[in-house]
């Protein structure tokens, strides 16, 4: 958790669900967090669109797991929000 503070973003105690769920279901559109939803496909076309997008992948990165699928809260997460 100390390692992901200058991240910003509180993820590294969900990596680890997202992350075996990724590999179990790599390339399953809805069940693979890394591959990106069909909005951001759709709202980040163009050159300009990519480049925001590139500059903001670490944001996709973390929040778009949540918007795929939703693992109960845990204790550690928590943790981590916090820290």
């Amino acid at each position: 958790m100390v390692c992901n503070l200058p991240i910003v973003l509180p993820y590294s105690s969900a990596f680890r669900e997202y992350h075996l769920e990724h590999h179990a279901n790599q390339g399953t559109d809805g069940l693979d967090s890394d591959m990106p939803l069909r909005a951001e496909a759709r709202l980040f076309s163009g050159k300009l669109g990519k480049a925001i997008w590139v500059c903001m992948q670490i944001a996709f990165y973390a929040f778009r797991p949540m918007c795929v699928k939703q693992f109960p809260p845990q204790k550690y997460l928590v943790m981590n929000w916090i820290t």
